[in-house]
């Protein structure tokens, strides 16, 4: 897992950093799959610096997928699609 870009914006006590990383499903039908993710953490401070919201803004479709045990099946899928456009 990796960070990147963040932002700070003080009027409205928000801090917003972009991060990527690899999952890897563990367990049951989708075990083993994997896929490359991109992500936005967005947390909101209280007047005293306190933590008053802690957002995790990502693409849940590669989770429910992997669970499932079928994100290699899609990913071949798309992989076959822009091959042959």
């Amino acid at each position: 897992m990796s960070f990147g870009e963040w932002t700070i914006d003080e009027v409205t006590r928000k801090v917003c950093v972009k991060g990527k990383a690899r999952f890897k499903w563990v367990e049951g039908a989708g075990e083993g799959q994997w896929w490359d993710e991109q992500f936005l953490y967005m947390l909101d401070f209280d007047d005293e610096a306190k933590v008053t919201d802690y957002q995790v803004w990502a693409d849940s479709g590669a989770a429910f997928l992997a669970r499932k045990g079928q994100l290699n099946a899609k990913k071949d899928e798309f992989e076959n699609t822009t091959r042959n456009a």
